[in-house]
Parts: structure tokens; sequence; C-alpha cells
């Protein structure tokens, strides 16, 4: 219920992200995800996913790697990372709260920046619940 309308109407709606998931650090899984990801996100991406945050520093330098590609980290810190596909100008956005970790993609006739704002409001929204 929660998280799945969460997505639809913070981030799908905003017409700037393609597809989006909300992980469960704690438990290490999907709690929720927009159709295209609901079958399609492994337990490998969700471990890849989780991890970027560990090294912040180095995904920076190496790229971010997600299923194959190789995205270029704009920003990476503790609890952000943004990455763009060079080819094709798609992208992830990525944002930790405390328990939740927010993934959502662009695709390149969207505008990164709303895809940025959309998950950094859910994100702060998440945040002030106590997620």
């Amino acid at each position: 219920g929660g998280f799945s309308e969460l997505i639809n109407e913070c981030l799908l709606l905003t017409n700037h992200v393609e597809d989006a998931a909300i992980l469960s650090l704690n438990e290490k899984r999907i709690v929720a995800a927009s159709k295209n990801l609901q079958y399609n996100l492994q337990q490998d991406d969700c471990e890849t996913i989780m991890l970027a945050f560990d090294n912040p520093n180095q995904l920076a330098e190496d790229g971010f790697q997600f299923r194959d590609v190789i995205f270029k980290v704009l920003r990476a810190d503790s609890d952000r990372i943004y990455c763009k596909n060079e080819e094709t100008n798609g992208g992830l956005i990525l944002a930790r709260t405390k328990s939740l970790v927010l993934f959502a993609i662009y695709t390149p006739h969207m505008y990164p920046s709303v895809c940025v704002e959309a998950v950094e409001k859910l994100a702060l929204y998440l945040v002030a619940k106590g997620k």
C-alpha cells in the first residue's frame, strides 16, 4: 500500500521518473517498486544498490556499475548518489534514509533535475517520518 502509492504519486507522476523502487536496508529487499522493476530487480541488483553507499569516493572515481553498464557518477556521498549513462543520457538517482534506499531511473527524454528533486523530496518526507 503506502510505499507503492508514494512511488506513484511522488515519483512516477512527475513524468521524469521512468521507474523507481524503495529498498529496505535492514531486510535487504524491495519493499515497493514500479511495475517494470517489481519483477526485474534481482537480489544482486538490490545488493549493488545498497552497497553503493559504502564507499562513495571510490564510486565517484570508478563509476557505478549496474547491470553491465558503467554510469558516470556526478555526485556521491553517504546518502546521495547521482549517476548518468553517458551514451544514452539516461541515469540513476539513489537516496538513502535511515532504513531505506530510494532508487529512481530517468530516461534520455526526461529532465534529470526534476527526477532529482522528486527523489530528494520523497527522501526528506521519509526521514521526517522516521524511516
